[in-house]
């Protein structure tokens, strides 16, 4: 579709993400959260692993929040639909065994049980499954193995492509 100079304009506005020791912040307000002791939030990588690569995000800076976030929380903390937030963004930056590494994570709060769900440890709500987790887990995948705009033009990109995956797939699209 053509461009619309209204949304050209107040995309031009937005405010960048930011950044303290050139680490994307979760939250302007929150500068020193890298300092604080215990696990960071994660959700500033949502940036590129949701959402199409922009002009918007640095993969730079996002490369090292990603090493950081990974360095301070563990592999063990990408559960639930952070398993796919992680995995999408491990992808994107070219880190593809992080990414499976993710997707296999084995920590409790991350296993599938029979039915196909997941169970929460501490579900609020008392309910059996937590559904957000299966369509954050099948879009990693679907990205993975189908790509998206910029994607090394390999079968399976998402995948690391050392020969230790043969990936077949069928019918997906690539994703933006």
């Amino acid at each position: 579709m053509p461009s619309v100079q209204k949304w050209d304009d107040i995309l031009q506005k937005l405010a960048r993400m930011s950044v303290r020791d050139s680490l994307y912040l979760e939250l302007e307000t929150e500068p020193d959260m890298y300092k604080n002791k215990g696990g960071v939030s994660s959700s500033m990588l949502l940036a590129l692993g949701y959402l199409p690569q922009t002009p918007m995000v640095d993969t730079a800076i996002m490369h090292r929040t990603f090493k950081k976030i990974i360095e301070r929380n563990g592999m063990k903390s990408f559960v639930s639909w952070s398993m796919g937030k992680g995995a999408m963004t491990a992808a994107r930056l070219g880190e593809q065994k992080i990414a499976v590494d993710i997707l296999c994570n084995d920590s409790p709060n991350a296993r599938f049980l029979k039915n196909g769900h997941v169970q929460r440890a501490k579900d609020p709500f008392g309910s059996p499954a937590y559904l957000p987790v299966n369509s954050s887990f099948l879009s990693a995948v679907a990205l993975m193995a189908a790509g998206w705009d910029g994607a090394p033009k390999v079968n399976a990109p998402g995948f690391p492509q050392d020969g230790s995956w043969k990936v077949k797939w069928e019918g997906l699209e690539k994703l933006p």
